[in-house]
């Protein structure tokens, strides 16, 4: 446990002096496993270039897929208050950065790196996904029930694909698991790209 706390600290230390201050960032989450000129991976791109118009740096876990696409949006958008960063594992010997990332920071623990993803952006986008994306959108919304991330706008981009979470919601609603403001300021549900303009 020491050795973990340790590794943690010093990992927290080193990607926290790497990443730009005073910048409006969005952090988007998705699948590294879409390919380019598919609906999801051109999606990603649109929302990225859109973001950095707008003066967002994209923030990504750097990988490829979805990641790469929305840091590609970003990165050709050519905007100097707009800068494409990934934050890459390096353990994760199976992905390498994509290459368009302005900025490109090795994390070497996993929690570290979704830290800095939650935490360094005040909106969250969540791409369809995997396990990867899945376990970082219940991350944010523990976060966001426990009031801790209360400016942070969260959006799930691609209405069919995330339905299951919505009638889950709505579930919880049901149940009283959740409270009706909590099930209508949790997320937002949006479709194409032009919707986030609404939110920036």
């Amino acid at each position: 446990m020491m050795d973990f706390l340790a590794r943690y600290a010093f990992d927290f230390r080193q990607v926290e002096k790497q990443m730009p201050t005073g910048k409006s960032m969005a952090t988007v989450f998705g699948s590294a496993r879409v390919n380019e000129g598919t609906y999801d991976y051109e999606n990603a791109y649109a929302i990225g270039r859109e973001l950095a118009l707008h003066g967002y740096s994209v923030v990504t876990g750097g990988g490829k897929g979805i990641m790469e696409a929305a840091n590609k949006g970003a990165f050709e958008t050519a905007n100097s208050n707009a800068e494409s960063i990934g934050i890459c594992l390096k353990q994760y010997k199976e992905q390498e950065p994509n290459k368009f990332l302005d900025i490109e920071i090795q994390s070497e623990v996993l929690e570290v790196r979704k830290h800095f993803l939650i935490y360094s952006s005040r909106l969250l986008i969540a791409m369809p996904g995997g396990f990867g994306t899945l376990d970082e959108l219940s991350e944010v919304l523990a976060l966001k029930r426990k009031g801790l991330l209360k400016e942070t706008k969260l959006i799930l981009m691609h209405r069919e694909f995330w339905s299951s979470i919505d009638k889950w919601m709505e579930e919880c609603l049901g149940l009283n698991y959740l409270s009706p403001h909590e099930r209508s300021n949790m997320l937002t549900i949006l479709d194409t790209p032009s919707e986030i303009k609404g939110y920036l």
